[in-house]
């Protein structure tokens, strides 16, 4: 598997508390909106929580992220 790029990936197994650090993985891969070497460009996830960490990201990200300056 080639992991090989400017920042590691997130990786989330099936067991993990990924629920309790969502918020944590969405600052990882907006923070800056990408523009630093260490935001998280990819996520593997494991294929029995895919359709349920995806549906819960997609969430956080639409209802959650704040659009424009960011804060001092």
């Amino acid at each position: 598997m080639e992991l090989g790029s400017n920042s590691p990936p997130v990786i989330v197994f099936d067991g993990s508390a990924w629920r309790e650090h969502l918020d944590d993985i969405v600052d990882a891969a907006f923070e800056s909106q990408g523009q630093n070497c260490i935001h998280a460009q990819r996520l593997l996830v494991e294929e029995s929580i895919a359709d349920e960490f995806t549906d819960a990201l997609v969430e956080r990200a639409m209802g959650g992220l704040r659009v424009g300056d960011p804060p001092r």
